[in-house]
């Protein structure tokens, strides 16, 4: 059994900040020390072979410390995992910032809690299934539970009781704490004498509730996921069914390399409620993602490209219009102690009339134990805005 604990402060400054939109304006050394759950300064891990757990501390701009993620595993026998948390899965994931595919089941983004049951029967293949909700939310739930959330109801005596304190004090505000001993009492006695009446009354209240607003079932994601790797590269695919099964995502992809590059491109398909009739489901679009990456002495370069067919849109939508190409690119060249970099690019569309582009230029290294990162960070969009981060990480 390993124990390990990680720990450091991460602080950055926004040096200089220009926006030329209305509300824009200018503004010079803006210190911050929140950390986003993705860089938990401080997590402790333990791991041995049939188990192990991982919990993530962050802060916030409250100044206040909170859990950034929580994982736990265990393998009741070699070729099968039992995990929960804090975690997604992808077909496969590009390497610049780490977030941009869709490819994903569950979330990381620590409100959400997900169990995945994996099986690996023989060497280079894992098969996983997977459910999320939202931690503390019910990842079923029928559809009298849906009713009553949504009417906010206590329960039948309870909410009898709200009726009953409204009636004699003739006020929607006043409380049980309002009424004399005497109206407390006549309730009691009224509520025990007829309380298979209102019990009745009150499931006849949620079946015609359930009836008139065609309340269904509530099921949150339910995902699987393939994996088979060889000499040739590593085959994937998908199918993720969300919000009672109208959200469909289904997808393949593959990963690869052919020197001096390394590569992948995922395929996937949606479906989602249809344009303009939110009762029907429809095929919604098509995405591939292309990701490329390769290492030429000092030099190393990424690239992004994520291409969009939409098909669940208005009928007098324009082709170009249904179609969205991003590209994003990152090239590092190590200097000594330095790496300069740039990023450069627009993640999502190039095609739309108003589309953003960014250049990121910027350096990395370290004084000691302090690790720097500055940058200048120009976005064009209708506006302009032109900023310098800088971000100071020391790790203990």
């Amino acid at each position: 059994m390993a124990a390990e604990v990680s720990a450091g402060v991460r602080l950055t400054v926004d040096a200089l900040n220009v926006n030329t939109a209305p509300n824009g304006g200018v503004t010079a050394l803006t210190i911050n020390h929140e950390n986003q759950f993705y860089h938990a300064p401080i997590q402790f891990s333990i791991s041995g072979e049939k188990a192990g757990g991982t919990l993530k501390l962050t802060d916030v701009t409250s100044n206040d410390a909170i859990t950034a993620g929580w994982d736990i595993w265990f393998k009741p026998i070699d070729m099968f995992k039992v995990e929960i948390g804090d975690f997604k899965i992808t077909l496969n994931q590009e390497k610049i910032d780490w977030y941009r595919t869709q490819s994903t089941i569950g979330n990381d983004d620590h409100n959400t809690g997900n169990l995945k049951l994996t099986l690996e029967p023989v060497e280079g293949f894992t098969f996983d299934a997977m459910v999320s909700s939202k931690w503390g939310s019910a990842w079923f739930k029928d559809a009298k539970t849906v009713a009553i959330a949504e009417l906010e109801s206590k329960g039948p005596k309870e909410d009898f009781k709200d009726a009953y304190v409204a009636l004699v004090t003739g006020s929607a505000t006043a409380t049980w704490a309002d009424l004399t001993d005497a109206q407390k009492a006549a309730y009691d006695e009224f509520y025990e004498e007829h309380e298979s009446d209102i019990v009745d009354a009150y499931n006849d209240m949620l079946d015609d509730y359930i009836d008139d607003h065609d309340i269904d079932a509530a099921i949150s994601e339910l995902g699987f996921m393939m994996h088979y790797g060889a000499d040739f590269g590593t085959v994937s695919a998908m199918f993720s069914a969300n919000s009672n099964f109208k959200a469909l995502k289904f997808g393949a992809g593959y990963a690869g390399s052919v020197d001096p590059f390394s590569f992948f491109v995922n395929v996937l398909g949606f479906t989602a409620a249809k344009y303009n009739d939110a009762d029907k489901t429809a095929f919604d679009k098509v995405r591939v993602e292309a990701y490329a990456e390769t290492t030429i002495d000092a030099l190393s370069a990424k690239f992004w490209v994520p291409f969009e067919f939409k098909t669940n849109v208005d009928s007098d939508t324009k082709a170009i219009d249904k179609i969205a190409l991003g590209f994003l690119a990152r090239l590092d060249y190590t200097v000594g102690d330095y790496t300069l970099f740039l990023q450069t690019g627009n993640d999502s569309d190039f095609i739309t009339k108003d589309f953003s582009m960014q250049i990121k230029p910027g350096v990395k290294f370290n004084v000691g134990e302090c690790a720097v990162e500055a940058a200048v960070d120009i976005s064009a969009k209708k506006d302009f805005s032109f900023s310098v981060p800088v971000s100071f990480m020391v790790k203990f």
